[in-house]
């Protein structure tokens, strides 16, 4: 009975875990997890700066303003004497030219989330293995080891 119990909430907080890798994560300000940062990664030639993309409230997708020509606009000092070329958008791959753009996002809601129920799962082992240590030193009556092969 102790054996079918300990495999089924192993299994349930497994399959929490692994749902929350999978899931996005809409309502997390319903936790008061903080919406994360965007960030503008300009590569040009074989170096690149960071920049925060500017967002306002009305920002639905500020990822769309990380574009070369942003970067370009900056005047970042790793950007001097780089061009755009004329891509054809039949065969473009996005690294035509001196400048790529790559958007992404720091500390957001799922990757808070994440982490913090990884953290809370490895202390309540850590406390279930103390409490168990504890028991077995008190010679307590309870048989901790059924079901397992000795």
């Amino acid at each position: 009975m102790l054996k079918v119990l300990h495999w089924t909430i192993s299994a349930a907080l497994v399959s929490l875990y692994a749902s929350l890798l999978v899931y996005p994560v809409p309502a997390a300000a319903q936790f008061g997890l903080k919406q994360g940062s965007y960030w503008c990664k300009c590569i040009c030639f074989s170096n690149y700066t960071i920049l925060p993309v500017p967002t306002t409230e009305q920002t639905t997708q500020p990822c769309l303003t990380c574009t070369k020509k942003w970067c370009l606009d900056q005047e970042i000092s790793t950007c001097a004497g780089a061009v755009l070329e004329p891509i054809n958008p039949d065969t473009a791959t996005g690294k035509e030219g001196d400048v790529e753009a790559r958007c992404f996002e720091r500390d957001s809601p799922r990757d808070q989330l994440v982490v913090t129920v990884f953290l809370v799962l490895v202390f309540g082992l850590l406390v279930g293995a103390a409490v168990k240590g504890r028991m077995e030193q008190t010679n307590s009556t309870l048989n901790w080891n059924v079901g397992t092969r000795r």
